[in-house]
């Protein structure tokens, strides 16, 4: 009786079919699954180190926005304190001499430069206001003027005070 083993083809005596080839069969299937699951898992870690990533990017632009929403509270809160006690002293200042009967000339200069410089001291603070909101993103209206400042819309004009 002839072994029954393998021939020199790899087929059983018998007839039966190569047993190398089930063998290759099945590693070239385990290695298509292992291949398959490591790129799944590289995939979901690519997805949780972007997901990590893009939270990393929101605090940041959070943490911006809050700076920002601060800065522009404030710079309001300093605008509003600031413009009224400098517009209060231009009122006074464009007044005063109509309170005095025949003012001597370098009083009514004196007012005048109060006046002129409170004037400019509130272009200036709505130059700086207008930058500040410009930074902020531009929510209200501000935009360079001729001059080379800045012009914004929310901030009303100086009371002209005529005849007192």
């Amino acid at each position: 009786m002839a072994a029954a083993g393998p021939d020199r083809r790899g087929r059983l005596a018998g007839g039966a079919g190569p047993p190398r080839l089930a063998g290759l069969s099945t590693t070239v299937v385990l290695s298509a699954v292992a291949l398959l699951l490591a790129d799944a898992i590289r995939g979901r870690d690519e997805a949780r180190r972007r997901l990590v990533e893009q939270e990393h990017v929101s605090e940041a632009e959070r943490a911006r926005r809050l700076l920002l929403e601060e800065r522009a509270r404030i710079a309001r809160e300093l605008h509003d304190v600031v413009a009224h006690h400098m517009s209060v002293i231009a009122i006074q200042a464009e007044a005063a001499p109509h309170r005095v009967p025949d003012p001597p000339e370098a009083l009514t200069a004196s007012f005048s430069s109060i006046r002129a410089n409170a004037v400019e001291a509130l272009t200036e603070l709505r130059r700086v206001l207008g930058v500040l909101r410009a930074e902020r993103g531009g929510d209200l209206t501000a935009g360079p003027t001729a001059e080379g400042g800045y012009a914004v819309a929310a901030v009303l004009p100086l009371p002209q005070v005529e005849g007192v």
